[in-house]
This record gives structure tokens, sequence and C-alpha cells, in this order.
């Protein structure tokens, strides 16, 4: 019994320890041993816990969106762009810097109180608009007032860092208008 994701390898548990099993010659135990991620062992299996990204939509926040289709996020980015800033997160499920990032930024956005919205975008299952934003890494974040890319950053930031990021585009914005 195995648990495959996405990124390519499967966690099996075998007499009492936990093993990996690579199925892509780019993984390591090594790499997956230091992402930091929690697990708890189910069945035999060993499964990693809920996180950020693999929230799949559900959000307490009114402020944060999951796009899951291009044209979704035509309407719920491109559109609502043209009334405030939309904070686009571009992340994966198997991604530790993104786990790190997105809670972060949601704080962040959820204190605007709604002068901005954050749009969750898992390139993984809506690689299409991953394409469209030409993302090679992640995560990456975008920020888009009036149909306009106004700002972008990759890697993760510091509490600090992504507040100054925040206030710079919300100067950016409303020097546009």
């Amino acid at each position: 019994m195995a648990l495959r994701w996405s990124s390519g390898f499967a966690m099996l548990r075998t007499n009492t320890a936990a093993s990996v099993k690579f199925t892509s010659p780019l993984h390591t135990a090594s790499a997956f041993g230091s992402c930091g991620s929690r697990h708890v062992v189910s069945g035999g299996v060993l499964l990693p816990t809920r996180s950020y990204a693999a929230s799949g939509g559900q959000t307490d926040s009114k402020h944060v969106v999951d796009i899951t289709s291009s044209e979704d996020f035509a309407k719920r980015v491109m559109e609502e762009s043209n009334a405030r800033v939309v904070v686009v997160d571009c992340h994966a499920q198997w991604c530790p810097p993104c786990r790190t990032l997105g809670p972060r930024l949601e704080a962040a956005i959820n204190k605007r109180d709604g002068k901005l919205l954050m749009a969750k975008v898992d390139v993984d299952a809506v690689p299409k608009v991953g394409e469209q934003l030409m993302v090679s890494s992640i995560p990456a974040v975008f920020a888009f007032n009036k149909r306009e890319l106004i700002d972008k950053f990759v890697g993760s930031k510091g509490e600090a860092d992504l507040e100054k990021w925040i206030d710079s585009v919300l100067a950016k914005s409303t020097a546009s208008v």
C-alpha cells in the first residue's frame, strides 16, 4: 500500500521503519527528510498532515480564494483586479517554502481588511495558470491591479519583508489611480 504524491515519490511503512520509494531519480531521502513536514501514520502508511497548500479551498477568509481553472483565474483575478489589488500565490503541496509563505501571506492580506484579495493557485492542479504566468520556481507571488502586473517575487519572505512588499504594492496601486 502506498501514497503517491505529485512530486514523484511514495511513502511506505515497512516492518518498523518508514521508507521512501523513489519513482524519480531527482528525489533523495535527504531532500525529503529536510522538508520539515509533519507526518502521521495511518493504516501503515506515512501521511502528511494537512498543510496550507493542501487546504483545497477551505479557508475562513472572505479575502482569500482558490483558483481552480484558467477561466476561474480570468474571472476572480483579472476582473477583481479592477476593484482592488489581487495577490496571486502560486504554490504546490509538496513545496516546504510554499507551506511557510502561504499562511504568512494570508495573514498579512487579512490584516488589510478587504484592500486586497489573495488568489491561491496550486500549479500542479492548475498548470495552465502557472504556464500563463511563466512560473518557473515556487513559491511565486504576483500582484495585479487593473488587469496589470504591478509587482512580483519568487521565494519565501519573512513577515517584516512581506508586510513591506504588501505596503509597496498598495502604494503602487493608489499611484496608478
